[in-house]
C-alpha cells in the first residue's frame, strides 16, 4: 500500500480496535544508509532494496495486519490486536528476517541491508511508543 491507502486502512483499523477494547501497534522502519546504496549501487539497486524488502514484509505479516510504504526508504506495519510486548516481538523478527535476506542487484551483486525499527503501541485508545 502507498501512504494514502495505508493510512484509510489505519483508520478503520482504529476504530476496530477502539471500539472492541483491542491493542493495536505500529511499526516504522527505515533502511539505514538507503542514500549510500543509492550512491553506490544507483536507483535501480536501491530500488531492488526496496522491493525486496516489501515482499519480506508482507511475507512476515499476519493476514490481519497492514503493511504499506510510508515513503523514501520508510515502511509501517500496522499489528492487530498487538500489544507493547506483542509489538517488540513482531519487530525482533522482522529485524532477524532482514538481516538474514540476501538482496541481490540486477548484476547479482548482494547488497547488504540493515533497518532501524522503532513502534507504538495503543491500549485502550491511549498511544504508547518505545
Amino acid at each position: 500500500m502507498n501512504r494514502r491507502a495505508f493510512l484509510a486502512a489505519l483508520e478503520l483499523e482504529r476504530a476496530r480496535s477502539l471500539r472492541h477494547a483491542y491493542a493495536l501497534s505500529l511499526l516504522l522502519l527505515d533502511v539505514d544508509h538507503f542514500k549510500s546504496i543509492n550512491d553506490k549501487r544507483g536507483h535501480a539497486g536501491g530500488d531492488c532494496v526496496l522491493s525486496w524488502l516489501a515482499r519480506l514484509l508482507l511475507q512476515q505479516a499476519r493476514k490481519v495486519d497492514i503493511v504499506g510504504r510510508w515513503g523514501g526508504e520508510e515502511f509501517v506495519v500496522a499489528l492487530s490486536g498487538a500489544s507493547e510486548a506483542g509489538a517488540e516481538l513482531a519487530a525482533e523478527r522482522i529485524r532477524d528476517a532482514v538481516q538474514a535476506m540476501v538482496v541481490k542487484d540486477e548484476d547479482s551483486q548482494e547488497i547488504h541491508v540493515t533497518i532501524r525499527l522503532e513502534h507504538a503501541a495503543w491500549s485502550r485508545g491511549k498511544p504508547r511508543s518505545s
